[in-house]
């Protein structure tokens, strides 16, 4: 796999944070596996936990009840 930004090859398994702004509130995702070229620090998500993030965003979107909501992906996904 290349990174998508750089082209570089050095593509590493690790985790990321995704935030969602609605508003005055904020939706935070911890823990989101991704690859992250070791080169330029890119962050790529792959199809299926692109999908995932989605669905969590959606289903969240519609719950947030504080300025800030924070949900970990590995309880979630």
């Amino acid at each position: 796999m290349k990174c998508i930004l750089c082209g570089h090859e050095e593509i590493k398994d690790s985790h990321t944070t995704v935030v969602r702004e609605f508003g005055k509130m904020l939706l935070i995702i911890r823990y989101v596996p991704c690859c992250e070229c070791e080169f330029c620090g890119e962050v790529m998500l792959n199809d299926d936990v692109a999908e995932k993030v989605s669905e969590i965003v959606s289903r969240e979107k519609e719950r947030l009840e504080s300025e800030i909501n924070v949900v970990d992906y590995t309880t979630v996904a």
